[in-house]
């Protein structure tokens, strides 16, 4: 293990590789020496070594909140968000709802769509910490595309607190508003 941070220390991945894998000879399992391997296939944007790696650990490693948070990331990072996100729903259930697991729930719930879902998440999120932009605006979009535009505005009017210079969060707030205006003022004339 030591020799092998030397070498990744000195830019001798190559080297750093096989110091592992004579490691890993010795103990397949080895949690340090395998995340060190996959830390270089990162390195290297081969996530699916990566993937395979992780996916190994966690057979002998099912509890481990660390291993099934590198494995959603590598998942993540091949597009392969449906499956990234029952890793993160099972970490988020492991480790009591961590900041992490949270977070990643709430974007890929969005990237598959599942508005609902990245709404909740976002909420939970935002407990703890309520001044975060990224999250206000993913609550904002999520609560859109639901269909609940109030709800929308009132986010977007604490993100325009938070950051009252962003054109992008006044222009969809507009946005917002005039849905709201459109639907009251059809929502009133019977057809």
């Amino acid at each position: 293990m030591k020799i092998a941070k030397t070498k990744i220390a000195r830019a001798e991945f190559t080297e750093a590789k096989g110091k592992i894998i004579e490691g890993l000879a010795l103990d397949k399992f080895d949690k340090d020496l395998n995340c060190l391997l996959a830390s270089l296939y990162e390195r290297d944007k081969d996530f699916k070594k990566a993937e395979l790696v992780y996916k190994d650990l966690i057979v002998v490693h099912d509890t481990d909140p660390e291993i099934y948070m590198k494995l959603g990331f590598a998942l993540s990072m091949q597009g392969k968000y449906e499956i990234a996100f029952e890793i993160y729903r099972k970490l988020h259930s492991i480790t009591d709802g961590s900041d992490e697991s949270v977070e990643m729930l709430a974007n890929l719930a969005y990237q598959l769509e599942r508005f609902e879902d990245s709404r909740n998440s976002a909420k939970e999120y935002l407990k703890k910490h309520p001044r975060n932009v990224e999250m206000l605006n993913l609550l904002a979009s999520s609560q859109a595309n639901l269909g609940e535009r109030r709800e929308a505005l009132e986010t977007l009017e604490k993100l325009r607190v938070i950051d009252p210079y962003n054109a992008r969060i006044r222009e969809f707030a507009e946005k917002i508003s005039l849905e709201i205006e459109l639907e009251g003022n059809f929502g009133n004339n019977p057809a």
